[in-house]
């Protein structure tokens, strides 16, 4: 009786084992190629970049490449370290539209873009006009921004990193009068 037991529970195992291996296979796993290409806040290369002009709260600042190497130009009298500098840059060129909110506002007032807290100006070669960006109030998710570009009416969100960069590099100038 025990080997008849055996062999039933022996049969519905190789059963259930053939029907997974059968008609439970795993569906191939497909590549996405119609992933969204990032868009850029500041479609500029590296190299072609000549300065980086920011105004946060009272405080301005600007960077600009001199002789190959980035200086800090304003403000007068302050130092920081290159680090800083490269990661500031690198913040700002990094930076991407998240999400395009409203392509038409009727005010700016609740993105908290009609006095923007922290305007970024940045100076490219080849390119006769720089391209500003405010950066106005965080979203209610909190880790994102609202802004927008200097003659664009769109606002759209961008990531907060930017906002702490400017923050650290700010916080990190050193007056060496």
């Amino acid at each position: 009786m025990n080997t008849n037991r055996l062999l039933f529970w022996a049969a519905i195992f190789c059963f259930l084992f053939l029907y997974i291996v059968f008609f439970e296979q795993p569906e191939e796993i497909k590549e996405d190629n119609d992933t969204e290409e990032t868009a850029m806040v500041f479609p500029v290369a590296r190299e072609k970049l000549k300065g980086i002009e920011i105004t946060f709260k009272d405080k301005k600042m600007s960077v600009e490449k001199k002789d190959g190497s980035w200086k800090l130009v304003l403000p007068p009298g302050a130092a920081v370290k290159k680090e800083l500098i490269d990661s500031l840059i690198s913040a700002v060129l990094d930076t991407v539209i998240i999400n395009v909110v409203e392509e038409n506002p009727e005010s700016l007032v609740q993105y908290g873009l009609d006095a923007p807290e922290i305007k970024i100006r940045v100076l490219c070669a080849g390119h006769p006009d720089a391209i500003t960006l405010f950066l106005g109030q965080k979203s209610p998710a909190g880790v994102s921004l609202y802004a927008g570009i200097e003659g664009q009416s769109r606002v759209f969100l961008t990531g907060d990193y930017i906002r702490f960069s400017i923050k650290t590099f700010a916080k990190s100038l050193r007056v060496t009068k």
